[in-house]
């Protein structure tokens, strides 16, 4: 008896949570991380649905769930290969996030790694006497907010 209290109970609000999964749109402005979580988050309730009543909330969700899944292989979300909450840090934290956790090999000494500058534009060979350099990729221009002035004026 106590069982069938709690499975009802864990039903009631897995309907309810996957409810609110079924009305919950998503753009291509949505971060793929939290549609990711959404996703697993809903698989997760789908496990609490065990009366034949809930059939037609069952096949919808999994419905939304392909649908979606269908969209994250085209690309349709935000992909941001650096952690979420870094993005609204300030410059000098990104800077010492890319140093700690990026390593690029020196094309010119071939010895040395590359650090990133305090201006966050360039990455330098770390050996004072080697003239090494390589320039940002796309996302880390948009990961540290910096673009360049290209027009020759």
């Amino acid at each position: 008896m106590y069982n069938k209290i709690v499975n009802n109970e864990n039903e009631k609000i897995a309907i309810e949570v996957l409810q609110e999964f079924l009305e919950k749109k998503f753009s291509q402005n949505s971060l793929e991380t939290e549609v990711k979580a959404e996703i697993e988050s809903a698989k997760d309730e789908l496990k609490y649905l065990i009366c034949s009543e809930n059939k037609i909330l069952l096949n919808k969700v999994q419905l939304k769930i392909k649908e979606i899944e269908k969209n994250l292989e085209s690309k349709k979300y935000i992909n941001r290969p650096y952690p979420h909450n870094l993005y609204s840090k300030d410059l000098k934290t990104k800077i010492n996030y890319l140093n700690e956790n990026f390593r690029y090999e020196c094309q010119l000494c071939k010895k040395n790694n590359l650090y990133l500058i305090q201006s966050g534009k360039v990455w330098y060979c770390e050996s004072r006497y080697c003239k090494g350099k390589q320039f940002l990729t796309s996302s880390e221009m948009e990961f540290l907010n910096i673009t360049y002035n290209r027009s020759n004026k």
